[in-house]
C-alpha cells in the first residue's frame, strides 16, 4: 500500500533527525560549528528577531552576532557570557534549565526546520489514523497529541512523538492512547517505540507486552505497527470506557451543581441602574427585567432602533457572568435571512481530513458543552433575531422551549442519535436521567436574550405565534423628547462628546428629533452619531444637514410618500434655503420622493 510506504520514509525521516540531535546534544563543540555554519541570511534574521531581549535571548543575541561578523566564538566564550548576564540578574538562576548547551542552541538549528518537522509528523499522524479508523471502525481526535522535537516546552529534545486519542478526548494524559515515538536518545532497543501508552494523569503503566521497538532503522517495518495498534486495540477501548464511565458521572454532578447554586440577581439588581443606557422608565425597565429572568423567562427586546436594546442585552450577560460561578460568559450573534437549523442547532460538516461527515454544533448547542464536551451554562444573546425565517431557523427550538425533548436527525460518531433535553436535576440522579454524551441538556439557569427592531406593531406579527409565546417580549422605547434630553443622555450615556463645541447646534438637534419621533421614532444612539459628526465638522449647518442625510434617511425607507412629505414639511424651518436643496435631492434619490420645500421668502410672509 501507498500509506504504507509514505509512513515508512516519514519515521525514517524523523528516526535521521533524531539522530542528529542526539549527537548534537552529546557533542555541544560538535553543535557549535554546525550553527557557525548556518546560512548567512537565516543568522540576519535570527539575530534581528533575539536583537530586543533579555537574559537568554541576550545570550543567544550575542553567539548570533559573532558568527554574522564572523568573528571566533568558542564554547568558553559562551560559558563566560552566560556569567556575565547572570550576574545581572543574581537572583533568578537565569540558566538553570540551560545547564547544558544543547538548550542554548537547539532554537537557533531547530527554526529552519520546525514547520517541515510538523508538517511530517502530522501527516504521519494522519496516515495511522486514516488505516486504523478504517480498518477499526472507530474515530479519532484529529488535531491533538502531535509532539514534534520542541515539545519539551521549547528547549528540545532528540525526541518526538505522536499519539491517537480518543475523538471525544482533548488531553492524552487523561486517556489509553496508541501512540509512536522516535528518539535516538533512548536505549538502544526503544528508539522507534510504540504500542499502548496510559495518560500521565491516570496512574497507569503499560505492560512490557503492550509495546514493541525496533532496534534498528533498518528493520522498520509499518506492518507491524499497525499490527501492535490491533493487538492493543481491545485493551484500549477498555479503559477509555471505563474514563468515560467515571467522566459521565462527574459531568452529571457538575451539571447538578451548576443548577443547585441557581442564578444569583443581586448584582444585576444593584448595577442595573449604573448601566451607560438612558431609559425613561428605568425602575418599571428594570422590574420587568428581573421578573422575567428570576421567572425563567427568555426575553425579546423590541423597539425602534439606536434605543440601546443590544447594549442592555450585552450588559445583562457580562454582569450574571461575572456574578455568578455557573454562568460562563455568553455567546453573541446577529440573525441573518440566510439561517437555518444549521446555524442554530447544528448539522453534519466534511472533516477536512477524512471527508467524513461529523456533527457541528450549532451556536444554541455551544451553549451547553465546552471543547471537551464537559457541561457548561453560556447565555445567548441573539441580535436582529426578526431578521431570521424563523420558523427555518429555529424550528426544534420551539419544543425545546416549551420544555419538551426533541430528537435530532443527526448521529455522534459512535452512531448514537443526537437530542436536546430540557431536564429537571431533582431527577437527574436516577438511572434514566444519567447524563449521556449524546444529549444536550437545558437546565432552568439558561437563558436566551433577543433583540428585535420595530418600527410599528405590525411587524411584531410577521413572527409565527408558536415562536412568540416561548418569550417575553419588553418593549424598549425611545425618550420622551424636551429641552435638556441630549445633555442628560450624554452624562448618563458616557458619551465623548464635547457639548461646549456643539452647544449651538443641541437646542435645533433636539427640535427636529421631537418632530421625527412622530412619523418614526428614533433612538439615543442614532442621535449619538449625529452629535458625533457634528462635532468632527468644521461647519455646524453643513454638519446639520448631512448627518439627517447620512442617519436618518435610511429609517424612514418604506414609509408611505404622504407621511415623508409631511414630516419634513415640519423641520424645513430648521434648514437655511441651500440645506433644503441638498436635502430635497437626498430625498428624492434615496427615499425616491419629491418634496416642495417652501422658500424664504413665502414663508416669511405667512
Amino acid at each position: 500500500m501507498y500509506e504504507y510506504q509514505e509512513i515508512d520514509e516519514l519515521i525514517k525521516y524523523l528516526f535521521n533527525f533524531s539522530k542528529k540531535l542526539k549527537e548534537f546534544k552529546d557533542d555541544p563543540q560538535k553543535f557549535l560549528d554546525i550553527i557557525k555554519n548556518l546560512d548567512g541570511d537565516y543568522v540576519s534574521s535570527l539575530r534581528d528577531y533575539y536583537s530586543k531581549g533579555e537574559k537568554v535571548r541576550e545570550l543567544r543575541y550575542f553567539i548570533l552576532n559573532k558568527i554574522y561578523n564572523k568573528e571566533e566564538l568558542s564554547l568558553e566564550e559562551i560559558k563566560h557570557k552566560m556569567e556575565q548576564i547572570e550576574e545581572k540578574y543574581p537572583d533568578k538562576n537565569v540558566f538553570r534549565v540551560f545547564s547544558k548547551m544543547f538548550y542554548v542552541f537547539f532554537e537557533l538549528f531547530y527554526k529552519q526546520f520546525k514547520d517541515d518537522v510538523k508538517e511530517k509528523l502530522t501527516r504521519l499522524h494522519y496516515l495511522l489514523r486514516k488505516i486504523l479508523e478504517k480498518e477499526l471502525k472507530v474515530n479519532f481526535n484529529q488535531q491533538k497529541s502531535i509532539k514534534p522535537f520542541d515539545w519539551n516546552s521549547g528547549f528540545g529534545t532528540p525526541g518526538c512523538w505522536l499519539a491517537l486519542i480518543p475523538y471525544n478526548e482533548e488531553d492524552h494524559k487523561n486517556c489509553a492512547q496508541l501512540f509512536i515515538s522516535i528518539n535516538c536518545a533512548y536505549e538502544e532497543d526503544k528508539k522507534v517505540h510504540f504500542g499502548l501508552y496510559y495518560g500521565d494523569n491516570l496512574g497507569i503503566e503499560a505492560e512490557e507486552k503492550e509495546r514493541e521497538s525496533f532496534r534498528d532503522i533498518k528493520d522498520l517495518d509499518v506492518s507491524k505497527i499497525i499490527q501492535k495498534f490491533k493487538d492493543v486495540f481491545p485493551t484500549y477501548i477498555e479503559i477509555n470506557k471505563e474514563i468515560d464511565e467515571i467522566k459521565t458521572e462527574g459531568r452529571g454532578e457538575i451539571l447538578i451543581e451548576f443548577h443547585k447554586e441557581g442564578i444569583d440577581f443581586s448584582e444585576l439588581e444593584k448595577t442595573f441602574d449604573e448601566f451607560p443606557l438612558y431609559f425613561d422608565n428605568i425602575a418599571s425597565l428594570k422590574n420587568q427585567i428581573l421578573a422575567c429572568l428570576k421567572s425563567n423567562k427568555n426575553i425579546i427586546f423590541f423597539g425602534p432602533p439606536g434605543t440601546g436594546k443590544t447594549k442592555l442585552a450585552e450588559l445583562i450577560c457580562q454582569v450574571i457572568s461575572k456574578s455568578n460561578n455557573n454562568v460562563h460568559d455568553y455567546i453573541f450573534t446577529t440573525a441573518t435571512a440566510d439561517w437555518t437549523t444549521y446555524e442554530t442547532i447544528g448539522g453534519y460538516m466534511p472533516d477536512k481530513e477524512s471527508q467524513k461527515l461529523k456533527f457541528r454544533n450549532g451556536l444554541f448547542l455551544q451553549c451547553f458543552r465546552d471543547n471537551n464536551g464537559d457541561p457548561i451554562n453560556r447565555w445567548l444573546v441573539i441580535d436582529e433575531i426578526n431578521r431570521a425565517d424563523i420558523d427555518k431557523a429555529f424550528g426544534q427550538l420551539f419544543s425545546v422551549l416549551s420544555d419538551n425533548k426533541v430528537d435530532l436527525p443527526y448521529f455522534t460518531d459512535d452512531g448514537e442519535e443526537i437530542s436536546i433535553e430540557p431536564v429537571k436535576i431533582d431527577n437527574f440522579t436516577v438511572d434514566s436521567e444519567r447524563w449521556k454524551e449524546n444529549v444536550f441538556y437545558v437546565t432552568n439557569i439558561w437563558r436566551l436574550l433577543a433583540t428585535m427592531n420595530t418600527f410599528d406593531k405590525a411587524s411584531l406579527y410577521e413572527m409565527s405565534y408558536a415562536f412568540m409565546r416561548r418569550f417575553a417580549f419588553i418593549h424598549i422605547d425611545v425618550p420622551k423628547v424636551e429641552r435638556g434630553i441630549i445633555e442628560k443622555i450624554i452624562s448618563i450615556a458616557n458619551w465623548n462628546i464635547d457639548i461646549e463645541k456643539i452647544k449651538d447646534s443641541i437646542n435645533k438637534i433636539e427640535d427636529v428629533w421631537e418632530i421625527l419621533n412622530k412619523y418614526r421614532k428614533i433612538g439615543p444612539a442614532i442621535i449619538f452619531d449625529i452629535l458625533q459628526f457634528s462635532e468632527q465638522h468644521p461647519d455646524r449647518e453643513q454638519a446639520f444637514i448631512h448627518s439627517i442625510i447620512q442617519f436618518i434617511l435610511p429609517q424612514y425607507e418604506g414609509l408611505e410618500e404622504d407621511i415623508i412629505k409631511e414630516c419634513f414639511s415640519k423641520i424645513e424651518s430648521h434648514f437655511s434655503e441651500d440645506s433644503k436643496i441638498i436635502l430635497n435631492k437626498a430625498i428624492e434619490d434615496i427615499l425616491d420622493v419629491k418634496i416642495a420645500f417652501k422658500k424664504e421668502k413665502e414663508t416669511s410672509q405667512l
